[in-house]
C-alpha cells in the first residue's frame, strides 16, 4: 500500500513511523546495504578516489555501512538519533567522530571543503529551508554536487508538515537554478530497505540534484 498525501491516516502515519525503526534494526543485523543509497544516491552522488562526503540528517544511522569505506562525516540537530547513529558507526566500522551535532541552519565545516552534500528525508524539517540550502552552498566546493531526497508521501504528523513538503518539492529546482547549480531531477518509487522487505513500505521518492558550475 502506497501512502500518498490524501489518504495517509494518523494511525498509518504512526504504523510506517515504527515499521522504519523497525526495518532499520532488522536490515543492519542482516549486513545488507540499503537499496536507496546504493543503487541510486550512490550512482547520483558521482563518487571518486578521495571525495569528501557530507550527509545532513544522518538519523539513526542504519545506512552508514553504504559509506563506511569512504571521507564521510554525518550530521543530525537530533541527539537520541546520533545515539543510536553512534552505536551503528561501531558496528560498521567508522570512527564515531565522523558524526556530529549540528544546529539548524549552521553546518560545522569550513567554507569550500565538501565535494558531495546530500540529505534524505530531511530539508521539509528545516526551520528556514533558503537558509539551510545556503549552508549547504558554503560548504560545497566549486564543481561539488548536492543531492536532496525526499518522500512524496508522508508520516509527518500535520498538514503544515505535508504542505511544507509540497511547496519544497516546487522550490528546490528553482534554488538550484537561480544559485548556478546544474540540475538533474527524477521522481522514482523504490522501498527504503530492500526488494525483500514488506512492500507496504514503498513509496514515491523526488530527487533533485545540483552540481555547482
Amino acid at each position: 500500500m502506497l501512502l500518498d498525501y490524501e489518504d495517509a491516516s494518523d494511525e498509518e502515519k504512526d504504523r510506517v513511523h515504527q515499521r522504519f525503526h523497525d526495518f532499520g534494526v532488522r536490515f543492519t543485523n542482516s549486513g545488507r546495504r540499503f537499496e536507496l543509497h546504493e543503487k541510486l544516491l550512490k550512482p547520483e552522488l558521482e563518487l571518486f578516489d578521495g571525495v569528501r562526503i557530507a550527509e545532513l540528517g544522518v538519523g539513526e544511522g542504519y545506512h552508514l555501512g553504504s559509506y563506511r569505506d569512504l571521507d564521510y562525516r554525518g550530521f543530525d540537530t537530533n541527539y537520541d538519533m546520533l545515539l543510536t547513529a553512534y552505536k551503528n558507526a561501531q558496528r560498521f566500522g567508522m570512527p564515531l567522530l565522523n558524526l556530529e551535532h549540528m544546529l539548524t541552519g549552521n553546518i560545522p565545516l569550513q567554507d569550500k571543503s565538501i565535494d558531495r552534500l546530500f540529505s534524505v528525508c530531511m530539508l521539509h524539517e528545516a526551520e528556514d529551508t533558503e537558509r539551510e540550502l545556503s549552508e549547504m552552498h558554503r560548504v560545497v566546493v566549486q564543481n561539488g554536487k548536492i543531492v536532496v531526497v525526499e518522500r512524496m508521501c508522508v508520516i509527518e504528523e500535520s498538514a503544515r508538515a505535508i504542505q511544507r513538503l509540497k511547496d519544497e518539492n516546487q522550490f528546490l529546482p528553482e534554488w538550484f537554478s537561480r544559485n548556478g547549480y546544474e540540475i538533474n531531477e527524477r521522481r522514482f518509487r523504490a522501498t527504503y530497505w530492500g526488494e525483500s522487505l514488506d512492500n507496504d513500505l514503498m513509496f514515491n521518492f523526488y530527487l533533485v540534484s545540483g552540481k555547482r558550475i
